[in-house]
C-alpha cells in the first residue's frame, strides 16, 4: 500500500467508534470506499487463494488414507469370508458367526433382475406391461413452460394468453431495487 493509500485511509476511514454513524457524503468519501472495497476484496482472494492450495494437499492427503483404507479392508474382507466359508464347510448349518467385534455371515444372493433399456425386448416388455397395467406415468408442473406463457396481472394474478386466471400461483413482488458495484481494477 503506498503512502499516499495510507494517508487517504486515516482521512476517510471511519474510527470504530464512529463507525456506525459514518456515511458516504460526497463523491471522494465514496471512491475510497470503492478503493477500501476493492483492496479487502484483493485480500480475500489471497486468503481463498492460500487456503485452495491447503484444501488440495488436504484433499491429496485423505484421498491417499482412503485408497489405503480400502486397500487394507478388501484384503481383511477376502481373508474373512474365505474363514467364513472354511466354518460353513464344516458344519453346513453354520450361516453365521458372532465374534466380540462384529459378525461374520453367508446369506444367498438376491436375484438379479436385468432389464432391456431399448430394442425389440425393451418394445415387447413395455406391450406386456402395458397391457397387464404395470406402468406408471409421473405427471409434475412444467414450471419454465407455464412462466412463458403466462403473465402477471397488476393484482399480482398469473394469466394464461386467454386472460384465464391460473389457479394456485401466488407471485411475490419485491418492492427493493437491487444494489450492485463494480470496482475498477
Amino acid at each position: 500500500m503506498t503512502e499516499l493509500q495510507e494517508y487517504l485511509d486515516e482521512e476517510f476511514e471511519p474510527a470504530e467508534e464512529r463507525r456506525e454513524a459514518w456515511s458516504i457524503q460526497n463523491d471522494s468519501t465514496a471512491d475510497w470506499a470503492l478503493r477500501k472495497i476493492r483492496e479487502d476484496e484483493r485480500i480475500l482472494a489471497g486468503h481463498e487463494e492460500t487456503a485452495q492450495r491447503e484444501i488440495e494437499r488436504v484433499n491429496e492427503w485423505i484421498e491417499r488414507m482412503r485408497h489405503k483404507a480400502a486397500s487394507d479392508t478388501a484384503y481383511l474382507r477376502g481373508a474373512l469370508e474365505s474363514y467364513m466359508r472354511g466354518v460353513n464347510d464344516v458344519d453346513p448349518k453354520r450361516k453365521s458367526l458372532a465374534l466380540p467385534n462384529g459378525s461374520l455371515q453367508l446369506r444367498k444372493d438376491l436375484a438379479k433382475w436385468n432389464w432391456p433399456e431399448t430394442g425389440e425386448e425393451y418394445s415387447a416388455l413395455l406391450s406386456y406391461a402395458t397391457e397387464h397395467k404395470l406402468t406408471r406415468v409421473r405427471v409434475e408442473l412444467d414450471k419454465a413452460g407455464i412462466k412463458k406463457a403466462c403473465c402477471i396481472t397488476d393484482a399480482g394474478q398469473v394469466v394464461d394468453a386467454n386472460g384465464e386466471i391460473v389457479p394456485g400461483i401466488i407471485v411475490e413482488e419485491s418492492q427493493w431495487l437491487g444494489f450492485s458495484l463494480k470496482t475498477e481494477g
